[in-house]
């Protein structure tokens, strides 16, 4: 007689089938094309940009050029050097010392002019000494029916004055403004050609025969102690040959 435990007798194992067998191999293995698909996503995830460290900066400079300081006058002063520098390429005269062109030059204030916009220096003929032209630009009207403008009246002196700057009978001073200012103009031209007088009592008789004229040639007259000593000994011929020597807007015209 067989009895029987409590236990039961363990099951054979049994071979799995074939297809069972794939299924398992599959699932702890990936395929090739499982491989190959895998790598293919990787490639495609872009990889993050790294930023560029930036450029250190280089520490500004504190000298500052002359244009890089001035104001709209600048574009003003370009149009007036390029009708000058056309006048010289033309070969025509220079307006203010008559003769033609053979240097211009630009702020000229470190060359102890005090009237430094422009420098315009003539040929010379038969052998003479070249006139030169210093030259004012401003980019508004500046003269009135009372005048000339005072800054550039102190100015002028000042140059016409220091040892050594101008040639007093050959280089002229000149102001060039946007505008004409008709009132101006009329007077002005009326006060160069009577001092192309070699009279000159018959020259100041004229101008101050007329408030208006009279008006605006004392806005030229001398600015200092040691200006009106130097007009007064020159018994008014001072005066004369500046009303020749300043030219204005008369002389060069509207420059747009």
């Amino acid at each position: 007689m067989v009895q029987r435990t409590g236990k039961k007798p363990p099951k054979k194992r049994v071979a799995p089938k074939k297809a069972a067998r794939k299924k398992l191999r599959a699932s702890k293995a990936p395929s090739r094309t499982a491989v190959r698909k895998k790598a293919t996503q990787k490639k495609a995830i872009p990889k993050k940009a790294i930023p560029k460290k930036a450029a250190p900066r280089k520490a500004r400079s504190n000298s500052a050029t002359t244009r890089s300081t001035a104001g709209p006058g600048y574009k003003f002063e370009d149009l007036t050097a390029a009708w000058v520098m056309v006048k010289m390429l033309r070969g025509e005269a220079i307006p203010g010392i008559n003769d033609l062109g053979e240097k211009l030059q630009m702020q000229t204030k470190a060359l102890g002019w005090e009237i430094d916009d422009l420098l315009v220096a003539g040929h010379g003929t038969n052998g003479a000494a070249a006139p030169r032209l210093s030259v004012s630009c401003k980019s508004n009207v500046q003269v009135s029916s009372a005048g000339l403008p005072e800054t550039f009246v102190v100015a002028a002196w000042a140059q016409w004055r220091k040892p050594g700057q101008m040639r007093h009978g050959l280089d002229s001073i000149s102001l060039v403004t946007r505008d004409r200012h008709i009132a101006f103009s009329a007077i002005w031209a009326d006060i160069k050609t009577w001092s192309a007088d070699s009279n000159i009592a018959s020259t100041l008789g004229k101008i101050n025969a007329s408030a208006k004229h009279r008006k605006v040639f004392d806005s030229v007259r001398p600015c200092c102690e040691s200006c009106r000593a130097l007009y007064l000994a020159g018994a008014n011929y001072l005066h004369g040959l500046w009303a020749r020597k300043v030219r204005s807007t008369a002389a060069f015209g509207s420059i747009a």
